[in-house]
């Protein structure tokens, strides 16, 4: 699986670190998985998400910024021998690809088929002006999934078939934004407040997800705390996320 290399200052290395979990978070706390002690680093101070052989940062609005390639990011996907300049610190990102990434359809893994760009609606855009509520900023990468023919199974729906019958979005009930749907038709779509409270939601082969990526509290989903793993949403779920209330469905 893939890593960062971790060097201080000093160019020697801190150490390296499988990025063998869901979500990795960066910072100068402790609590972080990868933690960088340096008064440059913010507390809370980049998120890498990973997605069986992709990986996608996300700097988390930190005071002195995340550069990759010596170029400032707020979102990208992590390539081969990128390097991430956090304070002092460098994070050369290791890609070392998983075998077989791609499960049978049963699978409750992520899907595999994103678009090759990093894209940001500019209704979102103004939306957030406006409110300071992120609906909708997504990931998404790369073209047709690339997978072997397998004999069709009768009366079995491949994961395209699974994921292409519905539909999903999410009605906001409360706050400024009360009244507006956003339609989930994006890989990953980040939804909360930046610096306050922050969430994705995810589209597997079976359904959609919830997961918490920002912040000291935790999404509620039925009015209980999802904690730190991902949770499966199901049609008239409620969420709760950064003073916002809003009601997860299917068509």
């Amino acid at each position: 699986m893939s890593k960062f290399i971790v060097y201080n200052q000093d160019g020697q290395i801190e150490g390296e670190y499988a990025l063998d979990k869901e979500r990795i978070t960066i910072g100068r706390k402790p609590y972080n998985d990868i933690q960088l002690k340096h008064e440059a680093v913010s507390g809370e101070h980049a998120l890498v998400i990973t997605i069986r052989n992709d990986s996608f940062l996300e700097d988390l609005d930190s005071t002195n910024g995340t550069q990759v390639n010596n170029q400032p990011v707020k979102k990208c996907v992590l390539q081969e021998k990128d390097e991430i300049r956090i304070g002092g610190f460098l994070l050369k990102y290791i890609y070392e690809p998983i075998e077989n990434p791609v499960q049978d359809d049963d699978d409750l893994g992520w899907l595999m088929n994103f678009d090759e760009t990093i894209e940001a609606d500019t209704a979102e855009t103004e939306e957030k002006e406006q409110t300071g509520y992120v609906l909708g900023d997504t990931l998404k990468r790369a073209g047709p999934l690339s997978r072997s023919k397998k004999a069709s199974v009768p009366g079995k729906k491949s994961y395209i078939e699974q994921v292409s019958a519905y539909s999903a979005g999410l009605q906001i009930l409360s706050g400024p934004g009360a009244g507006h749907e956003l339609q989930l038709e994006k890989t990953l779509t980040t939804i909360g407040k930046p610096g306050l409270q922050m969430a994705v939601v995810t589209r597997r082969t079976g359904g959609y997800f919830l997961t918490h990526i920002e912040g000291g509290e935790f999404p509620l989903l039925n009015g209980v705390s999802i904690g730190l793993q991902s949770r499966a949403l199901k049609n008239h779920d409620i969420i709760e996320l950064a003073g916002t209330k809003m009601e997860f469905y299917l068509k």
